[in-house]
């Protein structure tokens, strides 16, 4: 069913998506007067619009009509944007595939394989005939190539921006680029392999020779041409254009490769493809004056996803970052890099450093969750002796709830071994609540020496009993609160540590053990009403009195 005109003047002019849907299905007379007013809106829905179709012409029905139009009207006004996009549009209106055929040689009268490049699929008959293909691909190019005569500048501008519109579905196979009548001759014009067609290129021998030659070459010589080439190698979405630009940079451009900057060579090192990467990564090491550059740049270096810069980027700063330059918070970042090598560095730096205060030991033993195993367990070894030596119970605690087997096994050998962890209660009431086995079988042992060797009012008595009995029936949790309440009524001093094992409990108990658990509670608080305030912060979510809901 074809579409209302006054329905897509309408969608038009409000700027609405659904004016492209509906444009393709109109067949009116008045559509020809409407692309010419069109091509002259400078709004930016109209702009956007016609681009877009200029950089993917629909080629049958009555977008036939709008496809020329549009075109002749972009030539005529010298709009040099639009003509780069239908110029990229027509470039991949045919496609060709070598193919084996039997031919039949007149002059030696017999029949033999040939390999040719036919045309890929059937034509629509409603669509441009391959002739109008080629035809509009010819125009498209000879406004370029004018441009070129009169004004290189301009033309090197032009091509530059529309280089970047290509990408890889122009170019499904490498013998493509001779089906991209604009695009060849913008890139091998010069080259003697190409032998020039009025319909079609072809090759004087085999594609892997072909070694570009640009069309007015003079244009690509200039030191504007050398940094549009850069941001080209960042922008270009086609790989045959990106190892193009390659090619050429490294012929042509060496000299000026040699002086390229830091700053300059950084958005490459960040290109999001694989070739501007490496580019940039191979010219790391031949740049001069790292020994100026900033730490916090070092930093945004070795931040950079790019795996052909880590080798470079390592040897360059191990020989020009004096490890002094760095703080010690610093040389933690480095350490915590998920590149093996950065992350080495950062570590010895830091134990040539050393540990002098508190906080420095508290951020090296962040390095227990490093993304590098070998950096991991490396700190695991540096620091494990440091945590011996005098007390660190919340580091202590981390290491113990760590993820990674390594630093739990060296945290229990610290808790087992050095005597001023043996009776640290926050510590094992920590490891009450860990999830992992190994933790908990050491945490056993202890809680069970203790509740037999001590008596019913020591402290440590009173922890095994609350801790096993989280891990046994409701008889046993019921028993712990009890001996928790009065341990609590009895000595008010030691409310502040034993009043997190009361949060322990309630957390273990069913619904049904929980009132129990409540009244022994309010007993403690009843019996001594001094620990109202203690009770309050540590299990702000009970309301044993009528003014705290």
């Amino acid at each position: 069913m074809a579409g209302s005109f006054l329905l897509v003047e309408e969608l038009f002019e409000r700027g609405d998506a659904a004016f492209e849907r509906e444009l393709w299905r109109c067949d009116d007379r008045r559509l020809l007067p409407f692309c010419q007013r069109w091509s002259r809106d400078r709004r930016l829905f109209a702009r956007r619009t016609l681009l877009a179709m200029a950089a993917d012409p629909p080629l049958a029905g009555s977008a036939r009509l709008i496809v020329k139009v549009l075109f002749k009207a972009a030539e005529r006004q010298h709009d040099d944007v639009a003509m780069a996009h239908f110029m990229v549009g027509f470039d991949r209106t045919l496609q060709r595939e070598a193919r084996l055929e039997y031919r039949f040689h007149p002059d030696t009268n017999t029949a033999g394989q040939l390999w040719v490049r036919g045309l890929v699929g059937a034509r629509d008959p409603d669509a441009f005939s391959n002739r109008t293909r080629a035809y509009l691909m010819r125009r498209a190019w000879r406004y370029f190539r004018r441009m070129g005569q009169h004004s290189p500048a301009r033309y090197l501008t032009n091509m530059l921006r529309a280089l970047a519109l290509y990408d890889d579905r122009h170019l499904p196979r490498p013998d493509s680029i001779l089906d991209t009548m604009s695009l060849c001759r913008a890139l091998f014009q010069e080259s003697p392999l190409l032998v020039r067609d009025a319909r079609q290129l072809t090759l004087k021998g085999d594609l892997a020779e072909l070694t570009p030659a640009p069309a007015f070459a003079k244009a690509w010589e200039s030191d504007v041409a050398f940094e549009g080439l850069l941001d080209l190698l960042r922008q270009a979405k086609c790989a045959f254009v990106r190892a193009w630009v390659i090619a050429y940079l490294e012929r042509e451009h060496a000299a000026r490769l040699n002086k390229l900057t830091l700053p300059r060579l950084l958005p490459l090192l960040h290109a999001p493809h694989d070739e501007g990467q490496r580019f940039a990564a191979a010219r790391l090491e031949t740049l001069s004056g790292w020994g100026r550059v900033g730490i916090d740049t070092w930093l945004e270096l070795l931040a950079i996803d790019n795996a052909h810069a880590v080798g470079p980027l390592a040897r360059l700063l191990a020989t020009h970052v004096a490890p002094e330059r760095l703080s010690h918070s610093q040389c933690v970042t480095l350490a915590q890099s998920p590149v093996a090598e950065f992350a080495t560095l950062g570590l010895g730096w830091l134990k040539r450093r050393g540990l002098d205060t508190e906080e420095q030991v508290a951020a090296a033993s962040s390095l227990t969750e490093a993304a590098t195993p070998l950096v991991r367990a490396q700190a695991v070894e540096w620091l494990t002796p440091k945590l011996a030596e005098r007390r660190h119970s919340l580091l202590l605690r981390d290491w113990v709830d760590s993820a990674h087997p390594e630093v739990r096994r060296a945290a229990l050998g610290v808790v087992r071994d050095v005597a001023h962890y043996q009776d640290d209660l926050r510590l094992h009431s920590a490891m009450a609540e860990s999830p992992y086995g190994d933790v908990f079988d050491l945490l056993v042992q202890r809680l069970e020496v203790w509740q037999q060797s001590l008596r019913e009012d020591d402290l440590r008595h009173v922890w095994a009993t609350a801790l096993l009995a989280v891990r046994r029936g409701s008889r046993a949790k019921q028993r712990a609160l009890s001996l928790l309440a009065r341990s609590i009524a009895r000595e008010p001093a030691k409310a502040a540590e034993l009043l997190p094992l009361l949060g322990v409990l309630l957390r273990s108990v069913r619904p049904p053990e929980r009132r129990g658990a409540i009244a022994a509670i309010a007993e403690a608080v009843f019996t001594n009403p001094s620990l109202r305030p203690s009770v309050e912060a540590a299990l702000p979510e009970l309301t044993l009195w009528e003014d705290s809901a």
